[in-house]
């Protein structure tokens, strides 16, 4: 009798233990399942992307360039036989021309202070027609140089010097800097073309050797005056210069199919960096278009949704915010297509589009 009791008191023993340790793992998968389904939460808009009323009777929209001014675009349209340079303002709807020319136009440039445009137009012979102008359709100089295609980079440290390269067919390159003010062109040696301004008398560009097939190289600074070159950073894949900001973009060093997007200061202090799953191909990357707003510390960019080579990827983008100084992203809109974007001096607005067609307004990302 006495062992009965015994046995009955261990089973119930038993029991409670198996039921206290039943309840500590359903409770312990409940709390697991609920972190799994409720992850920390980035920041998310919806912007709201709106064709811009850019065609009216008269005109046939062709390219939006940028913005010259918080709430006023640039861009070109066909009128019968000529092409104009007209502006757009955001609010009034007011259009104005600035320029007309019964030849093609190649592209326009604005300045970062957005007060001078560059207008370029291939006229036949592999030769450009340069026309700089202020925003109110004054010409300032007009020159032509030998060119089958340029480029062109403004100085943000001295408002008076554009740097421009030009090719040939066989893509040989010459360099000049323009001083538009003085009406003088001089021709500049570099050592490879594409540069951008560090500051008022040096460039940076990346060092790629052309014998060899690379899929990132040295970033350096040219010195104008000295001539003298110095490395700057090392696996470089392309970059942008900025007065405020340097941005370079690399292979990430641990993810092989990552991208790492490292923003610095002039003075080689960094700030946070951004990771993001990177499309690419057998013999180089590709970099989707991003804007740079220095007034908000963000960097607005489409990111995949997962690394893939480019002839792979089936899917969309998602538009995102990246704060350099907090580290901290939103997203701005999900499973959009990856096309060019220029956001307005103070970021408010971005044209967005192949053509720059479109617009949306966007918020200040959250501290």
């Amino acid at each position: 009798m006495r062992e009965s009791q015994e046995t009955e008191t261990g089973n119930a023993k038993f029991l409670f233990l198996f039921f206290c340790l039943l309840v500590i793992i359903l409770v312990g998968c409940e709390e697991e399942g609920t972190n799994k389904a409720v992850p920390e939460e980035k920041k998310q808009q919806d912007v709201t992307i709106k064709p811009l009323p850019l065609s009216d009777e008269k005109h046939t929209f062709q390219n939006a360039y940028g913005w010259i001014s918080e709430n006023s675009i640039l861009y070109s349209a066909k009128a019968g036989n000529r092409t104009v340079i007209m502006t757009y303002e955001f609010g009034t709807g007011k259009k104005k021309e600035i320029f007309s020319t019964t030849e093609m136009v190649g592209g326009v440039s604005i300045s970062p202070n957005k007060e001078i445009i560059l207008v370029y137009m291939p006229n036949g012979q592999n030769k450009m027609g340069i026309h700089i102008l202020e925003c109110n359709g004054k010409e300032l100089y007009s020159f032509t140089i030998a060119a089958h295609e340029l480029t062109v980079s403004w100085n943000p440290f001295s408002d008076n010097m554009i740097l421009i390269d030009s090719f040939n067919e066989e893509w040989s390159f010459q360099s000049y800097i323009c001083y538009f003010e003085l009406g003088k062109l001089e021709k500049v040696a570099l050592p490879k073309p594409f540069a951008q301004w560090q500051s008022a008398h040096s460039v940076v560009y990346l060092d790629w050797n052309e014998e060899t097939p690379q899929l990132t190289t040295p970033l350096k600074s040219y010195d104008l005056l000295t001539s003298s070159s110095k490395d700057l950073y090392q696996d470089s894949i392309t970059f942008r210069a900025e007065k405020e900001i340097l941005l370079t973009i690399n292979q990430h060093k641990e993810d092989s199919m990552a991208l790492q997007y490292e923003f610095h200061k002039w003075n080689g202090q960094s700030y946070k960096t951004m990771k993001a799953p990177a499309i690419g191909s057998y013999s180089d990357w590709v970099i989707q278009p991003f804007e740079l707003v220095a007034p908000k510390n963000t960097f607005i960019t489409f990111v995949p949704y997962e690394s893939a080579l480019v002839d792979q990827y089936q899917k969309r983008y998602r538009l995102i915010a990246f704060n350099w100084k907090t580290g901290k992203q939103e997203v701005l809109k999900e499973r959009i297509d990856a096309a060019s974007i220029a956001c307005s001096p103070q970021g408010n607005k971005c044209l967005y589009g192949n053509k720059l067609e479109n617009s949306f307004e966007y918020k200040k990302i959250s501290p």
